[in-house]
């Protein structure tokens, strides 16, 4: 007897579609971690740049506050000495006897290790024509824009925060202070001279 050719089931080959969903459904999920992953990463960053500007704009009013004690306990403020090998005179800012504070720092700077500068400038707006006491750290844009955001300043990257000040933050700069920053006690500009570097500052004395 002959027997005719077994067909194949019917249901052979369905579970491939749910193969195929599984594959899709893990298709969709890659994307999505890949994406969130990515805005993460971008917000990670951003909430470092406005924790390094909060820490400081609160390192320059220390600053300040030091140097305003001198001067309170009779010491000019042009013969305030603000050097960290210097900690032991009244007039010091880094002695227990002056300004009683210690070295801030330089962790914060744009790359981890930039020196503070603590020179004077001609800053618009403030004071007389005579140099006011000023204190400098390099810092990257994203802290940069940051600062100026949380002080009022310009606060993203524009011409008027930039100004040629010379190549020695330390020296007196008498070149146009920015004019996004006119008046203001505390913010960032940008140094244009050279290769242009993004610095933080803070008002020590106003003259």
């Amino acid at each position: 007897m002959r027997h005719s050719p077994s067909r194949m089931n019917r249901t052979a080959g369905i579970a491939i579609g749910p193969i195929l969903f599984i594959v899709a459904i893990l298709a969709v999920l890659a994307t999505a971690i890949a994406a969130g992953s990515s805005t993460f990463a971008t917000s990670s960053s951003g909430e470092t740049n406005r924790t390094n500007a909060a820490a400081l704009i609160q390192i320059g009013q220390n600053l300040k506050m030091g140097v305003d004690r001198i001067v309170a306990l009779g010491t000019p403020m042009t013969s305030v000495v603000i050097n960290a090998s210097n900690t032991v005179n009244n007039a010091d800012l880094f002695s227990p006897t002056g300004g009683g504070l210690v070295p801030p720092a330089t962790t914060l700077s744009s790359t981890g290790s930039d020196a503070w500068a603590y020179g004077y400038a001609v800053v618009t707006n403030l004071g007389t024509t005579t140099n006011d006491r000023v204190a400098f750290l390099k810092v990257t844009q994203g802290v940069c824009d940051q600062i100026n955001s949380q002080t009022g300043g310009v606060a993203t990257a524009g011409a008027t925060r930039n100004a040629d000040l010379g190549g020695n933050m330390e020296a007196n700069i008498t070149n146009t202070w920015p004019t996004g920053q006119a008046g203001k006690m505390v913010g960032c500009i940008v140094n244009t001279n050279g290769t242009p570097a993004h610095y933080f500052y803070q008002i020590l004395g106003v003259q």
